[in-house]
């Protein structure tokens, strides 16, 4: 499949049109080609050339019997001057080469140079920015999610020149990661200054962000993936930013980027989870996802404005063992003029010992790196015994911390902690724990009464 090539009536000439569809599963079918049938509605029945690349299919033996269906009920439905069939690994290795040598790789399996028309899903992937950056003059055109077909207005979303994706990782490469004092990396404009200026111009009012809570000083409250996906006075671009971060795309990027360091982290990681590139995504909290192998969030997060005295919303803490990363992505306001908010890695001499909020108890800490809180800035790092992160004091401001809050988590833990409980906390949960135990007791079956041998 992937090096047949299928004859078309016509010849390709300079005249004919080359559209290019991405797909990643057989549902997308039917609404790319729609798509383009209502993109070319005015066009002639013949000004055409199509080409079909398959990419992202989970399915064993690297996806291609699922492939080759699909390529099967292509056929049916159109024709194509050629099928070729992208799996995950070819990816990954392609994205370890130069960005120039990927190009010219694809651009030789397809058996063309030139395009007019990008049929992408609307869910961001690294085989969709580097079809762009192969074509980079052609019209990248959404054709949805595969699910349905909705021509809305504004629905064809066509690419303009030195637009950026949405995904915070599309600008990241294996050469960012840096393992000291834990493996991390840092992108100063993973985001690019107009969508930020769009995010913040639509970014949700804070007494929607706490519920109706009080605020108070420095205080953090989220809104989840979940929460996002469900809330009604939320703009699309939020909404799709959320989504975006929540996908097995961004995860399967995750893991090309980080595989190594998993490895380095957790050699055993394999054996107790299953190997991360086949790692199946969910959303946390949404009913319906206890089949996945690892859950992601991608929350809307805000400190909020300071007032009294300087403070710390978090200082030197690890987070839960049972997530594999985490992340944040910095909105800082335009007008926003305070001090201090920013990310700081620690590095600390064993032993280690913690709270129950996983608070470093005790023990000198050295800042190893600052990330600074700068509109558009993304820190990303994989979640170890030795990620030691906090936030450095704020200033008194009138203005909100904003960011948005990316993790993954996992079943089982991927460590233990040194956990130290304090006095108060025992006094606190003591009627509690002891009312637990009274329970247990009263509910214990009785011992079946043993039978006497005679003698």
């Amino acid at each position: 499949m992937s090096g047949s090539r299928v004859p078309r009536p016509q010849s390709a000439g300079p005249s004919l049109r080359r559209r290019i569809f991405a797909l990643s599963g057989s549902s997308q079918l039917v609404p790319a080609l729609a798509a383009a049938q209502w993109m070319g509605q005015d066009q002639p029945p013949a000004s055409h050339d199509d080409y079909l690349v398959l990419y992202g299919l989970n399915e064993p033996e690297h996806g291609l019997p699922f492939a080759e269906a699909i390529a099967h009920l292509a056929r049916q439905v159109n024709t194509w001057q050629q099928i070729v069939y992208l799996p995950k690994h070819e990816l990954r290795a392609w994205g370890r080469k130069r960005r120039g040598s990927a190009i010219g790789l694809l651009q030789s399996r397809l058996g063309t140079d030139r395009a007019e028309e990008l049929y992408l899903n609307c869910v961001p992937h690294p085989c969709s920015d580097l079809l762009r950056a192969a074509w980079p003059l052609a019209a990248a055109i959404s054709y949805g999610d595969g699910i349905g077909v909705n021509y809305s207005p504004g629905y064809f979303r066509v690419r303009q020149p030195g637009e950026t994706s949405m995904d915070m990782l599309s600008r990241a490469s294996q050469a960012d990661i840096a393992r000291s004092p834990f493996p991390h990396l840092v992108l100063d404009q993973a985001l690019d200054a107009a969508l930020c200026r769009d995010l913040l111009a639509s970014v949700p009012p804070l007494e929607l962000l706490t519920r109706g809570a009080r605020p108070g000083s420095n205080r953090r409250f989220d809104l989840a993936a979940r929460d996002v996906a469900a809330e009604a006075r939320l703009s699309p671009l939020w909404q799709q930013m959320i989504a975006q971060h929540v996908s097995q795309a961004f995860f399967d990027r995750f893991v090309e980027l980080f595989a190594a360091e998993i490895v380095r982290a957790y050699p055993d990681f394999e054996r107790r989870y299953g190997d991360p590139h086949k790692l199946r995504a969910g959303v946390r909290f949404v009913a319906g996802q206890e089949r996945a192998d690892v859950l992601l969030d991608a929350l809307i997060s805000v400190n909020t404005p300071v007032w009294g005295r300087p403070s710390s919303v978090r200082q030197a803490h690890l987070d839960s063992p049972h997530k594999l990363y985490t992340g944040l992505c910095y909105l800082r306001l335009d007008a926003d003029d305070s001090t201090g908010g920013e990310l700081e890695l620690y590095s600390a001499p064993p032993p280690h010992t913690y709270d129950e909020g996983h608070h470093l108890i005790g023990g000198p800490v050295a800042v190893e790196r600052t990330v600074p809180y700068r509109q558009g800035t993304l820190a990303l790092f994989l979640n170890t015994p030795q990620a030691l992160h906090g936030v450095s004091p704020r200033g008194v401001t009138p203005y909100p911390r904003l960011f948005i809050n990316l993790n993954a988590t996992l079943a089982r833990p991927l460590f233990t902690v040194d956990m130290r409980r304090s006095w108060s906390r025992k006094m606190l949960t003591w009627p509690a724990r002891k009312w637990r135990t009274v329970q247990r007791r009263l509910t214990r079956r009785p011992a079946k009464p043993v039978a006497k041998v005679a003698a």
